[in-house]
């Protein structure tokens, strides 16, 4: 059974609820603002005084010390729960009110990606009219992922997939993912090989791999901007011996049996979307929670593999 045949039934159209969520969900966000403007709302620069560790204090505070952000943060999870549960309460289809939860956490991180793109690069560029542009063209690029016949668009996942990093909502997925890159690599240097350690080795192994990974170093999905290490500490500690997305960088075991680039490209095109509050929460879901592949998040990613069986239609 092809792919259209098996998805049929899960069709989004384009103005659909999600789209009618995600106006709801920025609706929200204005109404946060108002409410909290007596100590400053969503606009307040974030300052970093050249300190990479003042500015990840001040990232972070944002959602959780100022009252804006923990309402938002709360509300994200929440959102998530029910979408989720939602899921499970339909067999993994998308009920109008799962449409409506998605919807939700589209509004919320779009304009949020607009939100801290104006907090963050109007002080970065000393100039407020081009911190604005970039609010505005990430929350606009952000918000039509909510419209079916633009998410599904492949130049307009090449455009979020590949301008991911630069989205402030992806910063605290792909900034440890950058951190996992560089450890992996040192150790797969100092340790993997010259001793044939399998937790620090990179690259596929020859004989206990599948043949998209066997003996390569990195993969790629070029459509998506995501780029893939394969091997390393990074991805041998994965329980699973699968691959997981942090943005535009992922990490392949290199004993993985399969190939799993379409399924965290998909990863890397929600965290555009989502953001990484959505991010980490639906790895507790597949993991933790034990929802597994069919957990929200795993079934908006899988809606990026052209070989699923059964999947949201969020990105195809």
């Amino acid at each position: 059974m092809n792919r259209a045949m098996n998805l049929g039934r899960l069709k989004v159209q384009s103005f659909g609820p999600a789209f009618w969520g995600a106006g709801v969900g920025v609706v929200i966000m204005v109404l946060i603002h108002i409410l909290t403007t007596d100590s400053g709302g969503w606009l307040v620069p974030v300052q970093a005084d050249g300190s990479i560790i003042t500015f990840i204090g001040n990232y972070f505070g944002f959602f959780f010390t100022r009252v804006p952000g923990l309402i938002i943060l709360v509300a994200s999870i929440v959102v998530y729960i029910a979408a989720t549960v939602s899921l499970q309460s339909n067999s993994g289809t998308e009920a109008a009110f799962t449409g409506v939860m998605r919807g939700l956490l589209i509004g919320f991180g779009s304009s949020l990606n607009g939100v801290l793109a104006y907090n963050i690069y109007t002080p970065a560029f000393g100039n407020e009219t081009v911190g604005l542009i970039i609010g505005i063209v990430l929350f606009v690029l952000g918000f039509i992922a909510s419209i079916g016949a633009v998410s599904q668009n492949g130049f307009y996942q090449g455009v979020i997939g590949w301008l991911c990093w630069a989205a402030p909502m992806s910063w605290g997925a792909f900034g440890v993912g950058l951190v996992l890159l560089v450890i992996s690599i040192v150790f797969g240097l100092l340790i993997g090989w010259p001793f044939n350690v399998h937790l620090f080795r990179i690259g596929g192994d020859p004989a206990n791999s599948a043949p998209s990974i066997k003996g390569k170093l990195a993969q790629a999905s070029w459509p998506t901007g995501t780029l893939f290490l394969v091997g390393g500490i990074g991805s041998n500690l994965n329980y699973a011996g699968t691959a997981y997305n942090m943005g535009n960088i992922g990490f392949i075991h290199r004993r993985a049996g399969g190939d799993f680039r379409d399924h965290e490209a998909g990863h890397n095109l929600n965290l555009f979307v989502f953001g990484w509050i959505v991010h980490y929460v639906g790895a507790v879901d597949e993991n933790i929670i034990g929802y597994r592949h069919l957990a929200f998040a795993e079934m908006c990613a899988e809606s990026n593999d052209p070989h699923a069986a059964n999947a949201l239609e969020m990105w195809a």
